[in-house]
């Protein structure tokens, strides 16, 4: 029994000794397997997530050099500021939404993920700068170089952290399984935990290691993408305006050596716009592929078609031995890509001809550079245009002497807004029943600083076509409500003033508004106020432009078509806009007397406005005998240089004052 006992008791004691050894192991293999899985896993996450991020971050550094702004410096900015906060919980500690993350203990880890650390807030400062000057910096600046150095200087620091990383887990699990290896072979619970633990964190880590391959595999394609939106455009497939000057470069380069000429095509689609508003965005990119397609066809296979930009196209013409050949070459393909320009397109149901003007110019040999050529090209582009389009112009020096007092003209106006040299002047409009005076028309002049004073005729077609008109307006609309103001403190009544509204400024998304504005700020009655309008731009995206004229009748100020009979002179147009007043052009009666017709089409003009609620104001009318047809066919208003020329501001005021004090007035001697 006492054997029995002892045997029991030692086998008692032996059990539980071996039950709190077994459960010593087993807390032992928990704790170590524990303390290597949360102190070094999260670490080492950390330290892929900090070069995934920053890597990142670099790929969208490069779209913002592609030249796609927008959005995209936000982009790295995110990924940096991640990469910084894994760095950071490296060496502070931190949680993110699986994990906590320990800090590192070991010196030389902590003083590379600070080196780490600082080379993301160099990126920062690095990004900001490139953004802030991404207007003058190209691509391969040297702020682009920079972040190319930095960038392989973290990747060398990141990496030799996660190495680290990876020795010291690896040091650790050695001596964990050399452990394990050496304990109680029977318990099976503990073996298993820690067989469970070493799978786990094996699966772990090529889980990771995938993680790692597929960001890679995924940062190549992006960097294969990225390239190809840095060179190609994305819609028509073709070179855009970088690669188109690089492969231009690289022809005069050749052609120097070769002895041939190269040729620039400036190729601009005529009257886009209104076909892509009258399309909308889709449609009209669905043509602008098409029309690429079409000029592409046209060009041999060997030569470049671009698509700088909008309905905007460059073509370069390379290996031409002679420039004569290289001249008529390029005379034959213009027409060409006209002639298939003209054929219809179909367009959602729709059939559309197209039709572009083409600038051409030849290399002239060695020291013409890319930019020259390209400028040359689009010079002659803008002369096809002026011609009406459809047709090609070569570069010559006279086309550019032309371009060179249009730029001066261009500048000239610029600082003329600037300081303030424009000036209204104000010609009289007569009432032809009481002879009274019915208001002025606010006409724009030019006090140049060398010419003197300039008519309109002189610059404004430049205006026009730089967009300066638009603001030109702006400043005619507001000078002319405050002269009207001005009159009536003077006690004066001004009747109606009369401005002239470019086709540009017209299709303006706020001009309602901007007028509204005006007439509320100097207390201006809205029918004292009148727009003047041409036939063309009237015509140009009539859908449009019946919007806009909708927001004026709300408005309640006077619509007018000026010169009315030069343009398209059609009635039909007149009754789907709420126009007020017609005011016929002068040609009509300085004929009068002279081409027997002329009477009877004024005559029908007139019947026909006032059948449709309109007022006439007669332009031009110089004489009694003109005076007295307006009288017959009744019209409302007259205007003419005898009957009153364009005045100052002053000699205005005392017309109205004049005209007011008269009992008995007459206008006409």
């Amino acid at each position: 029994m006492q054997a029995s006992k002892r045997a029991f008791q030692k086998l008692l004691i032996s059990t539980i000794l071996t039950v709190i050894v077994m459960f010593s192991v087993m807390g032992y293999l928990v704790y170590s397997g524990n303390r290597i899985t949360t102190k070094y896993t999260p670490l080492l996450d950390a330290a892929m997530e900090m070069m995934l991020e920053t890597t990142t971050a670099h790929l969208w550094f490069m779209e913002v050099i592609s030249g796609d702004k927008q959005g995209t410096i936000e982009k790295v900015r995110q990924h940096l500021d991640k990469a910084d906060w894994y760095a950071g919980a490296m060496l502070e500690g931190g949680r993110n939404q699986e994990e906590v993350i320990l800090p590192l203990t070991d010196q030389a880890l902590r003083n590379s993920v600070q080196i780490a650390r600082r080379i993301i807030a160099q990126f920062k400062e690095i990004s900001h700068l490139r953004h802030a000057r991404s207007l003058d910096d190209l691509a391969g600046s040297n702020i682009d170089q920079r972040f190319d150095r930095v960038f392989k200087e973290f990747l060398s620091v990141a990496g030799d952290v996660e190495l680290k990383l990876q020795q010291k887990i690896q040091t650790e699990l050695a001596g964990f399984r050399l452990i394990a290896g050496g304990l109680i072979v029977g318990t099976l619970l503990i073996v298993m935990f820690v067989v469970i633990k070493l799978i786990k964190y094996e699966r772990d880590q090529l889980r990771h290691i995938e993680h790692i391959d597929e960001a890679r595999g995924h940062i190549e394609a992006q960097s294969r993408q990225l390239d190809h939106q840095a060179n190609f455009d994305q819609l028509t497939g073709l070179p855009n305006r970088a690669l188109f000057m690089d492969r231009l470069q690289q022809a005069l380069n050749h052609a120097i050596h070769e002895e041939h000429n190269v040729v620039v095509m400036f190729v601009d689609l005529d009257k886009f716009k209104s076909v892509k508003d009258t399309l909308g965005h889709q449609a009209s990119d669905g043509l602008i592929e098409l029309a690429s397609r079409r000029i592409h066809e046209c060009v041999p296979e060997e030569d470049t078609v671009s698509r700088f930009t909008g309905d905007e196209f460059g073509v370069v013409l390379t290996a031409i031995q002679n420039r004569e050949k290289a001249m008529d070459m390029a005379n034959q393909i213009a027409r060409k890509i006209n002639l298939s320009l003209n054929q219809p397109f179909l367009v959602d149901g729709r059939k559309l001809i197209l039709s572009a003007s083409i600038g051409i110019a030849v290399s002239v040999g060695e020291g013409c550079t890319a930019e020259d050529l390209l400028r040359k090209a689009h010079i002659a582009m803008h002369h096809a245009k002026v011609e009406g389009g459809n047709n090609q112009k070569f570069n010559t020096d006279e086309l550019n002497e032309a371009a060179n007092q249009r730029y001066e003209v261009e500048q000239a106006l610029r600082t003329a807004l600037v300081n303030g040299e424009f000036i209204l002047y104000f010609q009289p409009q007569w009432e032809v029943e009481s002879h009274r005076l019915a208001g002025f028309e606010a006409l724009l002049r030019w006090n140049h600083p060398k010419k003197g004073l300039v008519l309109p005729d002189y610059f404004v077609q430049v205006a026009e076509s730089t967009g300066l008109i638009e603001e030109i307006d702006s400043w005619v609309f507001k000078s002319a409500c405050a002269q009207y103001a001005e009159w009536v403190g003077q006690g004066l009544r001004p009747g109606r003033i009369s401005v002239n509204l470019s086709p540009g400024k017209l299709h303006q998304r706020k001009i309602a508004n901007e007028i509204a504005d005006l007439l509320l700020e100097y207390e201006i009655p809205n029918q004292a106020f009148e727009l003047e309008l041409t036939e063309t731009s009237l015509m140009e995206n009539s859908y449009r432009t019946h919007k806009i004229l909708e927001k004026f009748k709300q408005l309640g100020v006077r619509l007018a078509i000026d010169d009315f009979g030069t343009g398209y002179s059609s009635m039909a147009y007149l009754r789907d806009f709420s126009i007020d007043v017609l005011k016929i052009d002068r040609s009509f009666f300085t004929s009068l007397g002279k081409d027997p017709t002329a009477e009877a089409i004024v005559r029908n003009i007139v019947n026909l406005a006032h059948a449709l609620e309109m007022q006439i104001v007669a332009e031009g009318i110089e004489n009694m005998q003109q005076l007295q047809l307006v009288k017959e066919l009744l019209c409302e208003y007259v205007q003419g240089y005898k009957l009153g020329i364009p005045i100052s501001s002053v000699e205005a005021s005392a017309l109205l004052a004049s005209d007011q004090a008269q009992s008995n007035p007459h206008f006409l001697h």
